[in-house]
């Protein structure tokens, strides 16, 4: 009996063209994406999406390497003998290979139905076929990784064929966008990547697919220094006066991370040299004194030793490509990538980390950015996608509609704009309109009572004639039995309110609720309660600015508020909530000691523990959407949370900030 010889299938020269085409538009514009507001195409039903990117015609999505013969299988391009096809076959595409369609077949399968194989009747001698011992060829796996990681995953695919000697694994080292063009030439089964950025990246070009993601472990922050100044140099702490090597922002979330090590390390006069090439070649050249990057570079520096202190751990998430057709194989690596002897192989690399007690975990930053800082948005998740509305730019006020895509990760800027600059809009989305109602804010003139509604479909605005009861700002909104309903709030004269005020899109009214706040608050959380109920949480008194610890339960149908008997860990405003594996994730806001880098999780029985992720620093009012979240109140429960906008200690923010699962 014949043992059969797997060999990795790619797609076909169309499927990789069109891969290529794909690859070229989209990592170009998530990798480089500029600040520019393109024109928006909209569609039916959904907010307006980003302009394709020019660079999808470019050269490189028509190289005639589509038609190259190194990227056919291996299986199609070596025939072993046979007898001829059974009479009303059609002969194969390719020399030795499977008609058109069809899988190529398996080494030693038996004749087809209807033919003869006889070698004793007469005639020319026949000749024996090959014995049926022979060995089967290893499956091979190809894996795709970062460069930092391809010393580690090389010694891992030699452990590997230890355990799964039928297993060959092809490790592949290099740079993300590199990496997207092989893979649409030449495919493979596996991406592991450099955080969660990446990973979106390749996500966005359609090269991986979105199920059985695994993080296989997490990259330090490392410091390498050239051997010219190793005798001078032996602890981060004597890097002062140095020329530090950081890597290329376009392409890697590293130089934000290194730069805050440098900062925490109270380095002096330091020199910062961006690389945007081969980093070993710049310290073996003498162009840097020291690089610091994810992981180390043994083998042209001299690896230091990162305090505890200073040291971020990034995910390394690893996965399926769209292209493997070895599944069963690929999931079993990944699953063999968080055993116990890969993580001897990480230690001994030192290139992944082991996570410990007090080691913290970094967030990913994504490679792209808002196209202006923003904080004090009013924020909608819809389809996949996140839409800030107004906000300000840090004393400038912003009328801008900007449209996030959480598959893609595209950023895009409506047509549309809001009537007046205006920060601290509440924005809601109601399915049964169709469309995004948006209340107050405050203009540059003052605090607005203004009621506008904006429609994604058609990307149109409109002031609607009614008012608000009052003029607010900071307000907390949520939809509930087709209504908005309207929480607190800053009033004119800078104090927090109690009040709830209800809007009703079919009647075109507003008015008052008869039920209060137990206390005046602004700026509160929102998140639905495991009860049907809606939960408000922390928020500050306005002018005093004075936090709360407060949580706040709403009962949409009795129209009834009550004090819960949750309480936030110490009080906070401005926090990022989220629903979170049937409790609630809590991330940064203002707190009476400052602004928080925390991330809390509280269950639904009160209980606080906090993640060993942290923010990069610490952020409040910024925008918050799961990914994987339909509307603005349908979050799932225990997804990757994405951070966007918001204000530091010393700016506001245009970065997307994406928690680790």
């Amino acid at each position: 009996m014949f043992t059969p010889s797997l060999s990795l299938l790619v797609p076909s020269s169309s499927a990789r063209a069109h891969s290529r085409l794909l690859i070229a538009s989209l990592t170009a514009s998530f990798l480089f994406a500029s600040c520019s507001k393109p024109k928006i195409e909209s569609e039916p039903g959904g907010p307006p999406r980003p302009e394709s990117s020019p660079s999808a015609q470019s050269p490189a999505a028509q190289s005639p390497s589509a038609q190259s013969p190194s990227a056919q299988s291996p299986s199609a391009q070596s025939a072993a003998p046979s007898s001829a096809p059974p009479e009303g076959t059609e002969p194969s595409a390719e020399p030795g290979g499977a008609p058109p369609g069809e899988e190529p077949a398996l080494q030693g399968e038996p004749p087809a139905e209807g033919t003869e194989e006889d070698p004793g009747q007469g005639g020319e001698p026949s000749v024996e076929a090959p014995e049926a011992t022979a060995p089967a060829a290893p499956l091979k796996l190809r894996v795709y990784v970062p460069p930092s990681l391809g010393k580690t995953f090389r010694e891992l695919a030699l452990k590997y064929a230890t355990v799964s000697p039928d297993v060959t694994v092809d490790v592949v080292a290099d740079d993300l966008y590199e990496t997207l063009r092989r893979m649409g030439d030449e495919g493979g089964d596996v991406l592991v990547a450099e955080g969660w950025g990446a990973y979106e990246a390749a996500r966005a070009a359609s090269v991986v697919r979105s199920d059985g993601v695994t993080v296989v472990g997490f990259l330090p922050i490392g410091v390498s220094v050239s051997g010219a100044v190793r005798g001078e140099v032996s602890a981060v702490t004597q890097l002062s006066g140095r020329r530090i090597g950081l890597p290329d922002g376009r392409v890697s979330t590293a130089p934000d991370a290194a730069r805050r090590l440098l900062a925490r390390a109270k380095l002096e006069k330091v020199q910062e040299v961006v690389i945007p090439g081969n980093p070993s070649s710049a310290l073996r050249d003498g162009t840097i004194d020291a690089y610091v990057s994810w992981g180390t570079l043994a083998d042209a520096g001299v690896p230091l030793d990162v305090p505890v202190a200073l040291e971020e751990l990034l995910p390394i998430p690893a996965g399926l490509t769209a292209f493997t057709k070895n599944d069963a194989a690929a999931n079993a690596f990944l699953t063999w990538l968080t055993t116990d002897v890969a993580r001897e192989t990480f230690g001994c690399q030192s290139a992944i980390a082991l996570p410990a007690e007090g080691r913290r975990k970094c967030p990913t930053v994504i490679p792209i950015r808002l196209p202006e800082p923003r904080r004090q948005a009013g924020v909608v998740s819809l389809n996949g996608r996140v839409g800030l509305f107004g906000g300000d730019a840090g004393g400038r006020r912003l009328a801008s509609i900007v449209w996030v895509d959480l598959t893609a990760f595209g950023v895009s800027t409506a047509l549309a704009t809001l009537d007046a600059p205006a920060a601290g809009v509440t924005a809601e989305w109601v399915p049964s309109s169709k469309a995004v109602y948006l209340f107050g804010g405050e203009t540059a003139e003052g605090l607005s009572d203004a009621v506008q509604r904006y429609e994604p479909a058609t990307d149109t605005l409109q002031v609607l004639p009614l008012r608000m009861p009052v003029k607010r700002h900071a307000m907390t909104g949520a939809v509930a039995h087709d209504k908005v309903f309207l929480f607190g709030g800053i009033d004119e004269s800078g104090a927090a309110s109690a009040e709830i005020h209800v809007f009703d899109p079919a009647s075109g009214t507003t008015a008052t609720l008869t039920a209060t706040l137990p206390a005046p608050r602004a700026r509160m959380a929102r998140a639905p309660g495991n009860d049907g109920t809606l939960l408000l949480l922390g928020g500050d008194e306005g002018n005093t600015a004075l936090p709360s610890a407060d949580v706040v339960e709403f009962d949409a149908s009795a129209r009834a508020v009550r004090r819960s008997t949750l309480r936030l860990d110490v009080p906070r405003s401005a926090a990022a909530v989220v629903p979170w594996k049937g409790g609630w994730l809590v991330a940064g806001g203002f707190t009476t000691g400052g602004l928080s880098d925390q991330v809390l999780v509280m269950s639904a029985q009160g209980e606080h523990r906090f993640l060993d992720v942290s923010l990069p620093e610490g952020l409040a009012e910024a925008a918050v959407a799961e990914l994987g979240a339909t509307d603005s109140g349908g979050a799932e429960s225990g997804g990757a949370v994405l951070l966007l906008g918001g204000i530091t200690r010393d700016r506001v923010d245009a970065r997307l900030i994406r928690l680790p699962e």
